[in-house]
């Protein structure tokens, strides 16, 4: 399990606070993009040097946010840099065999976390939705009970896990 990205990289000292992540200036244009380039990178190494082992072992790798994420709401990263730069990286960097969105409405959200405002919630609910919509993204429901978010969350990773099992081992038909 990682959060945001692999950490093969040096990880700087100073960590973004996640209560309140909208309220922090963005960095300037140069450092945004330095860090987004470095970010790609580690995706990379974080790939190659580990997770795609994992893969073909038919291991579970977890990451709580992933690259996509800095496009979607540039603002918690204190992204400053060019807006079309995360989204045509994001189509460079390692895809996930699964990406799960939670969604609920809005209000639901604010009424859960007061961190940022509904008219901000509500545009980021759209863009994840939006995002949601891409091939091995999934949309799941959590304005429903906590179990019955927690049991469509695990259907979905139970079913990409199979699918990755069963072309694992299926018999080669070259014999």
């Amino acid at each position: 399990t990682y959060h945001l990205r692999p950490g093969w990289l040096a990880r700087s000292g100073h960590q973004i606070s996640v209560t309140e992540p909208h309220t922090q200036t963005p960095h300037s244009p140069a450092v945004s993009v330095l860090a987004l380039l470095g970010f790609a990178v580690d995706d990379w190494l974080g790939y190659w040097l580990r997770d795609r082992i994992l893969k073909v072992r038919c291991g579970l790798i977890i990451y709580d946010r992933y690259f996509y994420d800095v496009g979607i709401d540039p603002t918690r990263y204190r992204y400053g840099g060019p807006s079309h730069l995360p989204r045509f990286l994001s189509h460079c960097v390692p895809r996930p065999d699964i990406t799960l969105v939670l969604d609920a409405p809005a209000p639901m959200i604010h009424a859960r976390k007061q961190e940022l405002s509904l008219g901000t919630l509500a545009g980021l609910v759209q863009r994840y939705r939006e995002y949601a919509r891409q091939p091995g993204a999934h949309a799941i429901n959590a304005s429903l009970t906590l179990s019955e978010t927690l049991t469509t969350t695990l259907e979905s990773v139970v079913e990409v896990l199979a699918q990755r099992f069963w072309l694992n081992s299926a018999p080669d038909s070259s014999l």
